[in-house]
C-alpha cells in the first residue's frame, strides 16, 4: 500500500518539465573577437561618422559584442547548440 501511495506522489513529479531558468554568460573569448570586428567595421576619423564622440561608438560595440556573445551554462536543454565548450 506505502509503495503504491509512493507511486502515486512520484508519477506527477516525473512528468514536470524542469522549470528552473536558463542561465547564460558571456563567452569572453567570443566577446574580445565581436568586439574588435565592430571597432574595425567603423570607419576611421568623425569625418566619416554621424558622431564625433567616439565613446558612444565603444560603448555601441561593447553592449553588441556582450549580447551577441552569450552562451547558456547550465540548464541548457532548450538550446544545446549553445553551450559553453568544457
Amino acid at each position: 500500500m506505502r509503495s503504491a501511495l509512493a507511486l502515486l506522489v512520484a508519477m506527477p513529479l516525473a512528468a514536470c518539465d524542469d522549470i528552473r531558468p536558463m542561465r547564460r554568460e558571456p563567452d569572453q573569448v567570443k566577446r574580445a573577437q565581436i568586439f574588435q570586428d565592430c571597432l574595425k567595421a567603423v570607419p576611421e576619423g568623425p569625418r566619416v561618422t554621424h558622431t564625433s564622440d567616439w565613446s558612444q561608438v565603444v560603448k555601441a560595440c561593447d553592449s553588441a559584442a556582450y549580447y551577441q556573445s552569450m552562451v547558456c551554462v547550465e540548464n541548457c536543454r532548450l538550446d544545446p547548440a549553445n553551450r559553453r565548450k568544457p
